[in-house]
């Protein structure tokens, strides 16, 4: 007010901003996890979730953007991103189980990959023929064009072929005899024509019988 005048400074400090980084974006399988880590800050805030530390593990249903905010020593602030792609599994089938005789070969197919790897057996082929001696489950991994893997399994149960054993037969003129396909509880078809378990026979001849146990395997038996 009396036209008296002075001065004075004060200084501005600019600080850089940190150099926030959250990593590489990552590719990822649905049901798979990867770790994002932070730095270049002091601090940390991610978004989606709002975890203060500096890495975090992620498993995403779909694909998803994770932005950290990373604040220095200085009180500056900045943000980086990494994007987690999510690729589906593939829908790898081979099929009902299935049932076999022994002796007999069935095939496995499976369908939704790209490349299949077979157990037992290691073949890497879509197609397999199998003909095992016992019960055995098949394990069929399929991968995708991603590189995104599956597992299916199926069952081939196997059951065994009824035995047959008829004797040759001697009978004299005048005579008959009883002719057994043993095996109760399956089914029969004689020469014949006739369908019970025995038969009983007065002529000369050669006689056979096919029994199918009740799982629908086959055999045959002759007497003559």
């Amino acid at each position: 007010a009396n036209s008296c005048t002075a001065n004075d400074l004060v200084n501005v400090i600019v600080h850089s901003l940190p150099a926030v980084s959250a990593g590489p974006d990552r590719i990822l399988c649905t049901g798979s996890s990867a770790t994002l880590s932070a730095s270049g800050a002091t601090s940390y805030v991610w978004t989606p979730g709002g975890s203060t530390s500096t890495s975090i593990s992620v498993s995403p249903l779909s694909t998803t953007q994770y932005v950290v905010t990373g604040t220095d020593a200085n009180g500056c602030v900045a943000t980086d991103s990494a994007n987690v792609t999510v690729n589906p599994l593939p829908n790898v089938s081979v099929g009902p189980d299935k049932a076999i005789c022994t002796g007999s070969t069935t095939d496995l197919v499976a369908s939704g990959a790209s490349t299949y790897a077979w157990s037992p057996g290691g073949a890497t082929t879509s197609t397999i023929l199998v003909s095992p001696l016992v019960n055995t489950t098949y394990i069929v991994t399929g991968t995708s064009s991603s590189g995104c893997t599956k597992k299916d399994t199926v069952l081939v149960a196997v059951n065994p072929v009824p035995v047959v054993s008829l004797s040759p037969t001697f009978i004299c003129p005048g005579f008959s005899t009883t002719l057994d396909a043993g095996n109760a509880g399956s089914t029969f078809a004689w020469s014949t024509g006739e369908t019970s378990q025995t038969i009983s026979v007065s002529d000369s001849g050669t006689y056979t019988v096919v029994v199918t146990s009740p799982n629908g395997c086959p055999a045959m038996g002759t007497s003559t």
